[in-house]
């Protein structure tokens, strides 16, 4: 019904008038609708026009995080690279330094924390202090996350206290306690292969992980992946 006659219809059964970009290929048969792609390219065969592809070179309809960013392109694949609150370009799943701008990712001394945050003072997160021992209880962003082997936990305490760092499924059931006693005045590092207190593997998935002191409790997320 679109008035062309089938032999000669460019694009059967759809209309031939429709043409958003007007460069005489019906959208309904133009691999690229919003931009002007006269000869059809498809240099990497994901079906979408070399003129509209935002991903050269890999498939554009591959998503795996579904964040409107193919995988071959994904800065921070697995997780949504839109969201990037101190807006420098770097998605905060995968940020170094996700509460200040640290485009470039810096962190001089690998323990994976960025320069730009390594002294920020927010209470409940794990600050080095360049005069020596702690100034606050903290708890950092494990590392790597997301891990498939043991990844590690660090933690502050400022003064003598007792400490327990647990892990918890999103069900709120405890899966392994890792500290658990008097806590002596320092930085340290906790370690967790992804098993139990059985010592049996737990399923794949979103954990937490709980740091309760004297003065309050501080929790964040990690994900394993077997």
């Amino acid at each position: 019904g679109d008035l062309v006659p089938d032999g000669c219809d460019a694009c059967p059964g759809f209309d031939d008038t429709e043409d958003a970009d007007f460069d005489g290929i019906p959208d309904s048969c133009d691999n690229c609708i919003l931009a002007q792609n006269f000869g059809q390219s498809d240099s990497d065969g994901d079906g979408v026009g070399d003129a509209c592809d935002l991903c050269p070179g890999s498939d554009d309809t591959i998503d795996s995080d579904f964040d409107s960013i193919a995988d071959g392109c994904d800065e921070c694949p697995g997780y949504d690279d839109l969201i990037d609150d101190d807006t420098d370009d770097v998605p905060d799943s995968c940020d170094n330094c996700p509460t200040v701008a640290n485009p470039d990712q810096l962190d001089s001394n690998g323990n994976g924390y960025g320069d730009k945050c390594e002294y920020l003072s927010v209470p409940g997160e794990y600050v080095r202090n360049p005069s020596g021992l702690p100034d606050q209880f903290g708890l950092a962003q494990n590392y790597p996350n997301p891990f498939n082997s043991e990844t590690i936990i660090r933690y502050a305490v400022p003064f003598p206290s007792p400490v327990k760092l647990t892990i918890y499924n999103l069900l709120g059931q405890k899966v392994v306690a890792l500290v658990d006693g008097p806590g002596l005045p320092g930085y340290f590092e906790a370690h967790w292969d992804g098993k139990n207190r059985r010592g049996q593997d737990v399923p794949t998935g979103v954990y937490l992980y709980r740091l309760e002191t004297v003065q309050g409790a501080y929790s964040k997320k990690m994900v394993y992946l077997k």
